[in-house]
């Protein structure tokens, strides 16, 4: 991948990785509207205008791309105009990634999943965080954990006998 300028690479990837999320629903990004789809279209013309080799146009992808096209026209159908316009424009996006060569497709993959990991697992830290703070304010100190292991205890033997 020599023929790729770094910087241009990582936004691509950063703007890739930002609409990926953005199809996912992610909360943080509820509130975006169109910014993330901008960023990928600003990127995705730098990164095409600065690298010329990196598109490969090949004989496989001229069906999906195709049926892409296709099917984000039949979804829009009955938009408005801006439904319509940011409709075709995820499929201009898709189509970018189709038409990218192996080596870099293989690349954002590898991306994608390593930031994807990341932020999974503090994810996960922050639930496991939030669930034991709950488990600490429903049960208070040592003292109310040691009055409820005893009142289980008693409970137990007045079931048993």
């Amino acid at each position: 991948m020599k023929y790729i300028t770094y910087r241009t690479y990582s936004l691509l990837k950063i703007s890739l990785f930002i609409l990926f999320i953005k199809s996912l629903y992610a909360w943080f990004l509820w509130e975006d509207s169109y910014f993330s789809f901008l960023l990928s279209l600003i990127a995705i013309a730098i990164f095409t205008i600065t690298n010329k080799g990196a598109l490969k146009f090949k004989r496989e992808n001229i069906t999906p791309i195709a049926l892409i096209i296709v099917l984000n026209l039949y979804l829009v159908r009955e938009l408005n105009i801006n439904g319509f316009i940011f409709g075709l424009l995820t499929g201009i996006i898709l189509s970018f990634v189709l038409l990218l060569k192996d080596q870099i497709k293989s690349d954002l993959f590898k991306f994608f999943t390593t930031a994807f990991s990341i932020l999974l697992f503090i994810s996960l830290f922050a639930w496991l965080l939030f669930i034991s703070a709950q488990f600490f304010l429903l049960f208070g100190d040592g003292l109310a954990i040691h009055q409820l292991l005893k009142s289980m205890r008693v409970n137990m033997a007045e079931i048993l006998h």
